[in-house]
């Protein structure tokens, strides 16, 4: 083969090395863009289901007299929060008159709803075998009722859903109809986490730390 005619061969040779690392720069480049914009495609983070979060002491004590009017009840109680809920604030706001230790609206709707659901119970309830795990689950839906209430979050799933809300009969939407002491559900098979008080935050457990009554 003469000099010439090798020059050519290997010019052509280096000429289609060059073709091949285009094709293959170009070949990774495409593959790039097709996992960026896969990523790109994937949508929002599902939220987080509920997990056991912060502990708040309802304090002072609560002090209620019982149905039978002449027995008096103090007890005190904590719930256990949902770490993953943000939109509750139950400690002091520092707005109020009283200054920092001055209550949430969360927690005096708190202390209003649980003063009025002990109120409610009598002697008889109290000698009931299951008497704390019910009340533990009523004290869990009176919270997060009063709390649904307060943040509007009941009326805007509502209004999401396309639901008709309840009224009545002077057109003023009714407030959920509240758990019973005897209507909770205990049976484990039924509850998606049996070892708290509420499958739905934001307080999942509420802790009866002391409980007396005496007669005046």
């Amino acid at each position: 083969m003469s000099e010439q005619a090798e020059v050519k061969v290997e010019e052509k040779a280096k000429k289609g090395g060059g073709k091949m690392i285009i094709i293959a720069v170009l070949a990774l480049a495409m593959a790039g863009g097709g996992y960026f914009g896969m990523a790109s495609k994937k949508g929002p983070e599902k939220p987080k289901g509920p997990e056991l979060g912060d502990m708040v002491e309802m304090t002072p004590e609560f002090i209620v007299n019982l149905r039978e009017r002449e027995v008096f009840l103090r007890a005190s109680v904590s719930f256990q929060l949902d770490k993953n809920n943000k939109d509750v604030h139950l400690g002091g706001d520092g707005g109020g008159h009283g200054g920092a230790s001055a209550p949430s609206p969360e927690m005096t709707a708190l202390r209003d709803a649980i003063t009025e659901r002990l109120s409610t119970l009598s002697v008889n309830d109290i000698k009931r075998a299951d008497f704390y795990a019910r009340l533990r689950r009523v004290l869990a839906d009176d919270a997060n009722r009063v709390l649904a209430l307060l943040s509007h979050k009941e009326d805007a799933a509502a209004d999401k859903k396309g639901d008709k809300k309840k009224e009545d009969d002077h057109g003023h939407a009714e407030p959920p109809k509240k758990a019973s002491l005897y209507s909770v559900v205990l049976d484990p098979s039924k509850l998606e986490h049996p070892d708290w008080d509420s499958d739905k935050g934001p307080i999942l457990k509420v802790y009866i730390t002391s409980f007396a009554t005496q007669r005046e």
